[in-house]
């Protein structure tokens, strides 16, 4: 299970989020089974204009959820590595 952050450097919503974020991936990362937490730069030339595209990314930062490789849901929750992280472990609970 991943939540995908799609971010552009130069958006200030992306730059508030990413420390947050950051923080909810380090957490994640020592739960059993670890959470991974992937971030995708939807400017980039090195696919990640491509993967934005392709998940339907018109504002950033999106966090987009997905299970077993497939698109799950959107995260629509708060922008607080506590709140990440609790969301993400209820949904660990589901797999």
């Amino acid at each position: 299970m991943i939540v995908l952050s799609k971010v552009a450097p130069w958006c200030g919503y992306s730059k508030k989020l990413a420390p947050e974020y950051s923080k909810a991936a380090t957490v994640l990362k020592s739960d059993d089974p670890p959470v991974p937490l992937a971030k995708v730069d939807c400017t980039s030339q090195d696919g990640g204009k491509d993967i934005c595209r392709k998940y339907g990314v018109r504002g950033y930062p999106t966090l987009k959820l997905f299970k077993s490789g497939q698109f799950s849901e959107e995260y629509q929750g708060p922008r607080e590595a506590d709140a990440i992280v609790e969301y993400m472990q209820s949904k660990a609970g589901e797999r």
